[in-house]
């Protein structure tokens, strides 16, 4: 399950890559987008304990938006001898955007949470 969503959330992320998002705040557009989506998700179906409800998390959650996201490549940016303020503006701002759009989602997703 986490292997297959983990090839589409990929080849979604790279496809953005290759269209237009590529750099420092396509990469924030990405992780908070993907953020929202993971609480939103977990709000929905993240409190059912039947089979179908935990492989639709590995699915989606853990597999397509694990790999949708991509954390890491602040690190690898912030690591390169050209990382400048924009890059981390973006990464610095990644970590609590994200959380209060994941909280959003949450919300959202499970309105009772």
């Amino acid at each position: 399950m986490v292997f297959a969503g983990g090839a589409i959330g990929t080849g979604v992320r790279h496809g953005l890559a290759l269209a237009w998002l590529d750099g420092p705040l396509a990469t924030l557009l990405v992780n908070l987008t993907g953020a929202f989506a993971l609480g939103w998700l977990l709000g929905a179906i993240g409190r059912h304990a039947d089979p179908r409800a935990t492989h639709r998390r590995l699915f989606l959650g853990t597999g397509l938006l694990g790999a949708y996201t991509t954390y890491s490549a602040f690190v690898v940016a912030l690591a390169g001898p050209g990382a400048g303020a924009l890059d981390w503006a973006t990464a610095l701002a990644s970590l609590p955007l994200g959380v209060m759009l994941a909280g959003a989602g949450l919300r959202l997703g499970h309105p009772d949470a």
